[in-house]
């Protein structure tokens, strides 16, 4: 019982705390800028932390909380000379330290996976994605069509020229692909250094997908050959759906090697 007041106790103190980012967070979700997935992936995060909730250490040690503190006095400090998005950074740091949470890295992962981000993401990292994309495309195409030319994000063949535009940067898929490895990379318990490895393998993984859908859409958007609407969109499903079976896979593979030396 003193444990459970004690745990809300600190949650209301929180909440007081971080009210400023909570109220900028709704507005965000709601404004018509980012797709409102954050509160789903919370809604995620909540069956995940349950699903472990024995396995929790509450309170915190020693160690914990004095990062807790930091990052609470850092969080107050950017009140004054951080955007929001910047501030959520020490607010959810404090709250994973505290409850223990540092130690699921698939769950700090989803805690910023569940912040408005596609927008911003767009923003900064749309045309260097393109760019990446477009490059790779090119070297897709290669082997079949040597006249090929990148121009900035646009390629170009026997006067054609084909454009690889904002939507076709794979933000989103890159989000949603990150959201996939690290819901998986929590239900299969890795550690930090696995999560990571496990992280940059789905990163790579799907920005390739990504160029390789862009490289199978070229002869149709390039008017070589005509498609239907549903096969197009369908190119871009299937891609993402094998990236989706590959880290499966290697998740598994993964899994029963450690269950093949727990027995041995």
């Amino acid at each position: 019982m003193e444990k459970a007041l004690s745990t809300a106790g600190v949650s209301f103190g929180f909440c007081a705390a971080f009210w400023p980012l909570g109220y900028w967070y709704l507005r965000r979700l709601t404004d018509g800028g980012d797709e409102p997935l954050g509160l789903l992936v919370l809604g995620v995060l909540s069956v995940l932390i349950f699903r472990e909730r024995k396995n929790l250490i509450y309170p915190p040690n020693q160690p914990a909380l004095i990062v807790t503190g930091l990052c609470f006095t850092l969080y107050i400090l950017s009140t004054f000379w951080l955007p929001p998005m910047l501030r959520c950074v020490p607010a959810i740091l404090c709250i994973a330290f505290y409850f223990g949470w540092h130690k699921y890295p698939g769950w700090l992962a989803l805690m910023f996976l569940s912040l408005p981000l596609i927008a911003s993401l767009q923003f900064y990292l749309g045309y260097p994605l393109r760019l990446i994309s477009t490059e790779i495309t090119r070297w897709l195409i290669y082997p079949f069509l040597s006249d090929i030319i990148r121009e900035g994000t646009n390629l170009t063949i026997h006067g054609k020229t084909v454009g690889v535009d904002p939507p076709c940067s794979g933000i989103k898929t890159l989000w949603a692909g990150l959201l996939f490895t690290n819901i998986t990379a929590s239900l299969v318990g890795m550690k930090w250094r696995k999560a990571i490895l496990f992280n940059l393998y789905a990163m790579g993984l799907l920005l390739l997908a990504n160029s390789f859908r862009a490289a199978l859409l070229f002869a149709p958007e390039s008017g070589a050959i005509n498609m239907p609407d549903a096969l197009h969109a369908g190119i871009g499903i299937i891609c993402y759906l094998a990236i989706i079976f590959l880290l499966v896979k290697i998740a598994t593979l993964r899994t029963r090697t450690l269950q093949r030396h727990t027995i041995s």
